[in-house]
């Protein structure tokens, strides 16, 4: 800062300290750092600072929201509308907890019923390839070659068989997400009934 601010800023300091006045600093549109004891009669590109009586910043203008902060301030507000429809939809749909027990019963019968599917299919595939290993060693043992469509059938059936196991283990974790939901839309259902009352 150049001697005439630091001067300017000596002098209106006293001053503000004998009227206990508050200080007004701000960068004019010119890029220069302004100090009165009246805030700027036009806005301040930058904002305006306000010091205390000993020239240190009490008040800084307002930093404006970098994309990273207003990511997060409207992702908290998407949250917030996000849950207060989920609210809503919870106390619609539902009386009481036992009506969410029955749901969630509901749901993970019909994935059960997935289930039991899978275990018919799995048990046809499993034959499939029982019989084609067998014809498959029958010419092994004869020492020829097994056709190529034979093989082909076996890998299909060994891929339609682990594609059962890998649909299983959706599903398990399918009714494991059923249970942990209705557990928590139960756990809030009774808060809401409770803020209600």
């Amino acid at each position: 800062m150049k001697l005439y601010g630091w001067l300017a800023l000596l002098a209106l300091t006293l001053a503000a300290q004998s009227a206990h006045a508050t200080l007004y600093r701000w960068v004019d549109e010119n890029g220069r750092t302004q100090y009165s004891d009246k805030p700027p009669v036009s806005a301040a590109p930058k904002g305006v600072s306000t010091l205390d009586s000993q020239g240190m910043v009490r008040k800084s203008p307002p930093q404006p929201e970098t994309p990273e902060e207003a990511a997060r301030r409207v992702k908290a507000q998407q949250d917030q509308l996000d849950q207060q429809r989920r609210d809503r939809a919870l106390l619609q749909s539902f009386s009481n907890t036992k009506e969410i027990d029955l749901l969630r019963d509901r749901q993970i019968d019909a994935v059960n019923g997935a289930i039991q599917t899978n275990q018919s299919r799995r048990q046809g595939a499993q034959a499939k390839i029982d019989k084609l290993n067998k014809q498959i060693g029958s010419f092994n043992h004869a020492k020829k070659t097994p056709p190529d469509d034979m093989t082909a059938e076996l890998a299909a059936a060994q891929k339609e068989l682990a594609d059962i196991d890998v649909d299983d283990q959706k599903k398990m974790n399918d009714i494991a997400a059923i249970r942990q939901r209705a557990e928590a839309d139960k756990k809030r259902f009774l808060e809401l009934q409770s803020a209600a009352h």
